[in-house]
């Protein structure tokens, strides 16, 4: 069985739209995530990369930095670390095996959108919220961290308003040293598991990075199945009822409860060389895209950079322009300059980067990993 990015996507929209709408009335405090009875079973740290059991290939991998990991139990809201509930997380516990090192618990928001079917909602992921406290999980034990963080889960707009944007919070863990295990529990020994969504970003968003709130969706997404992020969490519903539908939530700002920025995604890795051009999938969500894509041998300095010359230095294979409308994935074709076609014509596969600029909208500018195959 294949299964692409956008798949994972289409069914964490629909597990999230079961789960939103009004939550229960009156201050309460409510436990979600993962049950801690389960054992950090994968043997897996941020610089073993991520291994996608549906395409057979690693998605990133051997890594040397951080990463963050997130999870979704597919139908059911008990295991998820999606919050159940506006309100504050004010306590995190999480399970660490016998490689234990510094952590963070951070705060990542979907942009949910009705299109006029029910059965394919868009989804635009992932904005970081809000960054948690530093710590250090012991080792073969449960950790309680106290937290102080603020979410939000807005109300699920009915199935004919188009043009409202409801946002959902879900907590996620990173992993600050890259030799250190993740927490994660294998549902079926690391094989693929379709009721268990996990979700891993490499590298991760940290303050020195990514600003929270971001202005644009974070890189490094990775769609994956079948882990479980062995930590919970106790939230706090008083004083945390819900935004009304159509109402903004904190970091999200325009009309209508929307974003205001444009967000994109390249959902296959793997990018075909013929006839002397590369032609990359981009799936647009939320917003129109406008932009340019330039194929380099380096990633954009920094996600603040909105220039040609964030890459100073940089060798460049070929670039092209973009207009794709929201919720719609094109194809887009990069002419291969000389460096290029030099570069496909002695390797079969090669690796580059493919770096993103909004030249409409304000969305942030993306660079992503991928592999040119002639």
């Amino acid at each position: 069985m294949r299964r692409s990015r956008l798949t994972g996507l289409a069914i964490i929209c629909a597990s999230l739209a079961l789960g939103l709408g009004a939550p229960a009335a009156g201050a309460a405090t409510l436990t979600f995530g993962s049950d801690l009875g389960q054992s950090p079973n994968a043997p897996l740290s941020c610089s073993e990369g991520v291994l996608n059991q549906f395409l057979g290939q690693f998605l990133i991998g051997p890594f040397n930095g951080n990463c963050m990991w997130s999870s979704v139990v597919v139908g059911s809201s008990a295991e998820s670390l999606t919050a159940p509930a506006s309100g504050t997380v004010t306590a995190v516990r999480v399970r660490a095996g016998a490689s234990t090192g510094p952590m963070q618990v951070d705060v990542v928001r979907y942009l949910f959108r009705q299109t006029g079917n029910p059965a394919t909602p868009e989804l635009a992921c992932c904005f970081v919220q809000a960054y948690g406290p530093v710590f250090t999980p012991a080792p073969n034990a449960i950790t309680t961290i106290p937290t102080d963080l603020p979410v939000t889960v807005q109300p699920t707009p009915p199935p004919s308003d188009t043009t409202t944007i409801a946002a959902t919070d879900q907590l996620a863990l990173t992993s600050l040293e890259p030799g250190v295990q993740v927490p994660l529990f294998a549902t079926r020994g690391g094989a693929a598991d379709l009721s268990v969504l996990s979700y891993a970003w490499y590298p991760a968003p940290t303050a020195a990075t990514v600003p929270a709130p971001s202005p644009g969706p974070i890189g490094g997404f990775a769609d994956l199945s079948g882990f479980k992020v062995l930590m919970n969490a106790e939230l706090s519903t008083g004083g945390g009822a819900p935004s009304p539908a159509g109402a903004p939530g904190p970091g999200v700002s325009g009309g209508q409860g929307g974003p205001g920025v444009p967000a994109l995604l390249i959902p296959n890795a793997t990018i075909p060389v013929r006839g002397g051009a590369a032609t990359v999938p981009i799936a647009c969500r939320v917003l129109d895209c406008r932009g340019v894509i330039s194929l380099q041998n380096a990633r954009l300095a920094g996600a603040a950079l909105h220039t040609a010359s964030a890459a100073r230095g940089a060798i460049t294979y070929g670039s092209a322009s973009f207009l794709i409308k929201a919720g719609t994935t094109s194809r887009v074709r990069v002419k291969l300059n000389s460096a290029g076609r030099r570069l496909a014509g002695r390797h079969a596969r090669r690796a580059a980067w493919a770096n993103i600029r909004f030249t409409a909208g304000g969305g942030a500018p993306r660079s992503v990993r991928v592999t040119l195959k002639s």
